[in-house]
């Protein structure tokens, strides 16, 4: 009896450690990310079928870009049922002059893993979430490292989870902390008035990158 309940007892810890294990693994996997950047010997020949040009890139149709983040915006805010909310945004896609899109996200949707993904392709895991306190500073390649390799002059303004994730990328930037949770202006303000004499008045970016609460 003595050694049924022994064995009954290695037997129920193993198996909670095996749980936990397998849990821990499969809700917290460890990824494997290369630091190399990509370059354009990269470029597939062809995808799913249909054959690329490599030698061919496309060019640029605008000298500058704005890039506009929202956090948290609805994508109903914008269509027509809310249309008085965001007034220029819903005349521009009505004459055919921007084009709404509904993206799903998977979660976690918070700030750090969300821009990580848009600008890596990663996909985001729930330590993300953890790690949004403290965060990291992305040694993979990215959208914002491949603009700088080739030449282009990056500003931000906005949150500054980016700058964290991004401290070496940017000409200009100025961020500000996004956990004061209960004041919905200060941020949006500082990066607004930035906005008129980066356009009015300085030409010396290409990429300008705003980060709304």
């Amino acid at each position: 009896n003595h050694r049924y309940n022994l064995l009954l007892l290695t037997y129920l810890i193993c198996s909670a450690l095996f749980s936990t294990v397998l849990f821990i693994s499969s809700f917290f996997p460890i990824t494997y990310h290369s630091n190399v950047a990509a370059n354009f010997d990269n470029i597939p020949t062809e995808i799913n079928g249909v054959n690329l040009n490599s030698t061919t890139h496309y060019k640029p149709s605008a000298d500058k870009v704005v890039f506009m983040v929202i956090d948290a915006l609805r994508w109903d805010f914008v269509n027509e049922t809310y249309r008085r909310s965001m007034p220029y945004t819903t005349k521009a896609i009505r004459r055919n002059s921007a084009c709404l899109m509904q993206a799903k996200a998977n979660a976690p949707t918070v700030t750090m893993p969300r821009i990580k993904a848009m600008m890596t392709g990663m996909v985001s895991d729930f330590i993300d979430v953890v790690l949004n306190l403290g965060t990291n500073t992305v040694s993979s390649d990215s959208l914002l490292n491949q603009a700088r390799l080739a030449g282009h002059k990056i500003i931000f303004y906005g949150d500054d989870t980016w700058i964290k994730l991004f401290p070496k990328i940017f000409h200009r930037y100025e961020g500000t902390t996004s956990f004061f949770v209960s004041d919905f202006t200060e941020v949006d303000q500082n990066v607004t008035r930035n906005i008129n004499k980066e356009l009015e008045k300085r030409e010396d970016w290409s990429i300008m990158i705003l980060h709304y609460l």
